[in-house]
């Protein structure tokens, strides 16, 4: 199964399924998970679009290609209020901080109170690792996981260029951007 989030509608995904068309010959199409929802196999998934894979737990391993240009730009993405599942628009590993996530123009939401800040919610090993951002009573704020003695991860290297997640905003944000991590 594929779940996609198109940015455009806060929470609510697309779900897609590998069919086997037709049993014993294999033909597999991927189809949408709706009435009349039809054979998807030529869809584009867009720069930045999330996409999470679920696959029965009997599988053996996939490899999953990865085709296109290399951006020379910075990157502008939609993020809707609530979850939003996004992928990297860069294929180098990023810290908050060259994802975008600290510049105070992206309106990001810090808290002292978890529930109350801006998230963002990695999968990885089969757990979500769950990042927030911190209201410091002292110092700039800080992406923090919601682990005791979590350190600063500011600069950390934590987003995989192959790896989507989920960014909860408390407020939407029609132009966040992703700046260039090199010089061109």
């Amino acid at each position: 199964q594929l779940f996609v989030n198109d940015g455009l509608s806060a929470g609510q995904f697309q779900l897609f399924y590998l069919l086997d068309a037709r049993p014993g010959n294999p033909t597999f199409q991927w189809r949408g998970f709706l009435p009349g929802g039809g054979d998807q196999g030529s869809r584009v998934i867009a720069p930045g679009q999330g996409v999470f894979v679920k696959r029965p737990a009997n599988s053996s391993s996939a490899r999953l290609l990865f085709t296109g240009q290399i951006r020379g730009n910075p990157f502008f993405q939609t993020l809707q209020s609530g979850n939003n599942l996004v992928a990297s628009p860069f294929t180098v590993t990023l810290s908050p901080r060259q994802r975008g996530l600290l510049d105070p123009a992206s309106g990001f939401v810090a808290s002292t109170n978890v529930n109350l800040a801006d998230q963002v919610q990695l999968y990885q090993n089969n757990n979500f690792r769950i990042f927030y951002l911190l209201d410091h009573p002292t110092l700039p704020d800080i992406w923090r996981e919601l682990i005791p003695s979590s350190p600063n991860y500011n600069d950390l290297l934590i987003f995989n260029p192959t790896e989507a997640m989920f960014i909860r905003r408390n407020r939407a944000s029609m132009s966040h951007q992703v700046p260039l991590p090199w010089s061109p």
